[in-house]
């Protein structure tokens, strides 16, 4: 490494190592604006500027409003035509790179023997490259600009858009509910069709006083285990047909911590709660430590020190 570049190196870290010594000072004072010759200053900009283009690009999986369709249908359409463009200027500067060392052997070999000068390829494939560059660029806004109009709709219709799908969920709350109700009662038929084989085949033995387990899958262990790994207890129609229905009940409602804050409502632990320790448990403490990495550093221009390196 050059001393020069040693020395920048040096005092960029010492001033990295400043910022995180002064952070409890600047704790007690008013945030102050990131210094915009700080380089870090402008990844954060960045990132910034990308997560409302991402947040935007977000639509229901089971999308029943056309319009919201078209705007993905748009944007989908030209990210397509991003890659293309990507592709072809990827192919462009290896031609460019290979044409600028034509033109220079083709300029020697004039020099050397004479004749009419060549006419160079190079520029030609750097205007391509530079056409390209500026395709793809327009691109961007174009998805830039869809999406504003996406955004931009929704919010205009937001209370049609809420009430749609909020009909389509009490829809969906009743199907399900009497699919369970079907499920219970196509259960209780197989099981009394399976006896009238058993009466047809033995009548009248007095084996036919024995009856079914009521139990899932007959109280066996295996069938149970199967499906559920580490469970270890019989399950008893009633309490299966119970959680189903609750599934029901809370599918209708679902709705995370964070959405409740934004809708400005007060956490209902009986709806947002979940076993500890468990994958959402998990998922949910990860999102909420990089929610808070990320304010930290919006508003001081760095990571928390404890999470550097």
């Amino acid at each position: 490494m050059k001393p020069a570049d040693a020395l920048k190196l040096a005092a960029y870290e010492a001033e990295t190592a400043v910022q995180a010594a002064q952070v409890a000072v600047k704790a007690a004072q008013p945030p102050a604006p990131i210094d915009p010759r700080d380089p870090r200053s402008e990844v954060y900009r960045e990132l910034a500027a990308m997560e409302p283009g991402v947040l935007a690009r977000l639509s229901p999986v089971r999308n029943r409003w056309p319009d919201i369709g078209r705007f993905d249908g748009q944007v989908n359409e030209l990210e397509q035509r991003r890659a293309e463009l990507v592709t072809d200027l990827q192919a462009v500067r290896l031609q460019l790179d290979g044409a600028i060392d034509a033109d220079r052997q083709a300029l020697a070999d004039w020099t050397l023997s004479g004749g009419r000068r060549p006419e160079p390829s190079a520029p030609k494939l750097e205007q391509r490259v530079h056409d390209l560059e500026a395709e793809l660029e327009a691109a961007a806004v174009a998805i830039e600009r869809v999406l504003a109009e996406k955004v931009d709709y929704v919010s205009r219709h937001r209370a049609r858009l809420v009430k749609e799908a909020e009909k389509a969920t009490r829809e969906a709350h009743v199907r399900y509910s009497a699919l369970i109700a079907e499920l219970e009662a196509a259960r209780e038929e197989l099981r009394d069709s399976r006896q009238s084989v058993l009466w047809a085949a033995l009548h009248p033995s007095e084996t036919l006083n024995a009856s079914f387990p009521t139990h899932i899958a007959l109280g066996r262990a295996k069938p149970v285990e199967a499906a559920l790994p580490g469970y270890r207890s019989q399950i008893a129609l009633q309490s299966l047909i119970g959680l189903l229905k609750a599934d029901a009940d809370l599918l209708a409602e679902a709705i995370s911590t964070e959405q409740l804050e934004a809708l400005g409502r007060k956490s209902d632990a009986s709806v947002t709660a979940v076993w500890a320790g468990s994958d959402e448990d998990r998922d949910r403490e990860r999102s909420e430590k990089e929610r808070r990495i990320a304010d930290y550093a919006r508003e001081w221009g760095f990571r928390p020190p404890e999470f550097t390196g």
